[in-house]
């Protein structure tokens, strides 16, 4: 009777905790087939509520600050049994135009990232090295104004390459598509605060 009662109650704890975790919503990682409203998200360790999605970006808010948004797009790669991250963000309270480009810091890296624009007749290639502001605990951050005419590049290109440099390792490029980058962008700007 005692080893009944003790399953019964066990059996009714699992179930008031399901109904508690659909009740209140899951932390889903990002992909076009669960995207769903008012659920939390998190895009390479970075966790928001889903706003809005363009073409190859998304828009994120913080949960209890929906003033602090950010547009944002998570690129990964495989080479070599090394997964190369990267995590491309833009807040939307910032005075400027800032891009943080996150790379992970499971290996030894050089102290920066490039980009190179290469995909449109009028800029032909254009590279910039951006060197990293800070390296915390599983990322290194390095930070990239955009001016107008680095806007100018990023709304013409339909992808560009971040290019993580590992030491001891070839650099890495990471192809990242741009499509809907000049309608979100406005769209996220736009938003009421």
């Amino acid at each position: 009777m005692l080893k009944n009662n003790i399953f019964f109650k066990s059996k009714i704890l699992v179930l008031t905790t399901i109904f508690l975790l659909l009740s209140f919503g899951t932390e889903k990682s990002l992909s076009k087939e669960t995207i769903e409203e008012n659920t939390i998200y998190d895009l390479g360790g970075f966790r928001g509520i889903f706003i809005d999605e363009t073409d190859d970006w998304i828009t994120l808010c913080k949960y209890d600050d929906i003033d602090y948004c950010s547009l944002m797009q998570f690129i990964q790669s495989d080479d070599k049994n090394i997964s190369h991250k990267a995590v491309l963000q833009i807040i939307k309270r910032q005075k400027e135009n800032i891009m943080n480009i996150y790379t992970s810091d499971g290996f030894p890296l050089n102290p920066g990232v490039g980009i190179i624009f290469n995909d449109n007749d009028k800029f032909k290639e254009y590279k910039l090295w951006i060197p990293y502001t800070e390296c915390i605990e599983s990322r290194c951050r390095a930070e990239l104004v955009l001016n107008n005419d680095l806007l100018d590049r990023f709304n013409l290109l339909d992808n560009f390459i971040i290019v993580i440099h590992p030491k001891k390792l070839k650099r890495i490029g990471l192809i990242t598509p741009n499509n809907g980058f000049e309608i979100a962008f406005k769209k996220m700007k736009e938003m009421p605060n």
